[in-house]
């Protein structure tokens, strides 16, 4: 050691060798796969409901454009005699134009129009409306 050197800098220089290390900042593992265990459990919980309501807004909307092909149907019915049936399918786009625009002027309402397809058979008395859409069908007869 060198006595020209002032004792507190000799001080700094062994204190500064023996200093703990710093505490790391973060998570461990355990923690994260908590976290994500409790993220899994309650998209389990969730989906099920969305998809519910999902669902629910597809039967609604295809109920909504059947009550409007009743007024269509009743108005081709007071000038043939009779119901109208057909097709409508836009799901794809290659298909003809369909049977139940040619046929009774009618087209489904808003986000019904494009992804859902409706089959109508009818006679005399009655018709019956299929409808389908994202997996969900609703099926509805009129007298």
């Amino acid at each position: 050691m060198n006595l020209k050197q002032p004792a507190v800098l000799f001080l700094t220089r062994i204190s500064s060798r023996h200093r703990p290390a710093p505490l790391q900042a973060g998570f461990t593992l355990i923690e994260l796969m908590a976290v994500v265990l409790l993220l899994g459990i309650l998209a389990s919980i969730a989906l099920p409901t969305y998809q519910g309501y999902q669902n629910n807004a597809a039967r609604l909307s295809l109920l909504q454009s059947i009550a409007s092909m009743h007024v269509f149907q009743e108005d081709y019915r007071m000038r043939h005699g009779r119901y109208g049936g057909g097709i409508y399918d836009r799901t794809n786009p290659q298909a003809p134009v369909t049977t139940l625009t040619q046929a009774i002027g009618w087209q489904p309402l808003g986000e019904a129009s494009g992804d859902a397809v409706y089959v109508v058979t009818a006679d005399t008395d009655d018709y019956t409306v299929t409808a389908t859409r994202k997996g969900v069908r609703v099926s509805k007869t009129f007298p």
